[in-house]
């Protein structure tokens, strides 16, 4: 039996291409009709084109369907056609593929805050965005910042001046074992 890479089932292909860099889907994309078949029916790959596009990380955490994961970036999508950027701080309303993530326009930053996840690969913590940058739009490059205190509720407080973005981190220990 022939053991190529397209002979293996559809299932299995969309498993590894699933773990490749966008870059690298769009290049099997490219190289022949049955990968850009595979990739264009299945909803995971177009999922994740989708939020690449979309400029959100999603670690794929189990739990969430595709079907959920797509209906909520949907609604982060049409969130965003809705955002008034003209006030000075803006709330992004999340999908529930990201119970722990919440999106804020502060001043000139976009903030992608990461909240209590119970999940050890994803720590509390932030990203963001300063949207006075020139690439912000053609090339965002999210500045992550993860904060290494597992078990603990954070809290992050911002505030921006014309340089800079200072945070505040106030953690919560569990001391009596709730939570």
């Amino acid at each position: 039996m022939d053991r190529t890479f397209l002979n293996f089932s559809p299932e299995i292909v969309i498993e590894i291409l699933a773990h490749l860099p966008l870059r690298d889907i769009v290049a099997c994309k490219l190289t022949c009709r049955k990968l850009r078949d595979v990739i264009a029916d299945s909803s995971l790959l177009q999922y994740i084109i989708q939020t690449f596009l979309a400029g959100v990380d999603d670690p794929l955490l189990p739990g969430v369907s595709t079907v959920e994961r797509i209906n909520a970036l949907k609604t982060l999508e049409d969130t965003w056609r809705d955002l008034d950027v003209r006030r000075r701080t803006a709330q992004i309303n999340r999908g529930t593929a990201w119970p722990w993530l919440n999106y804020t326009v502060h001043d000139d930053y976009l903030l992608a805050v990461r909240g209590d996840s119970d999940h050890p690969n994803q720590p509390p913590g932030y990203s963001y965005i300063d949207l006075r940058e020139q690439t912000v739009f053609t090339d965002p490059l999210w500045k992550k910042v993860d904060v290494p205190w597992s078990g603990q509720h954070c809290m992050f407080a911002f505030a921006a001046n014309e340089n800079d973005l200072a945070v505040v981190v106030t953690y919560v220990r569990d001391v009596l074992g709730l939570r």
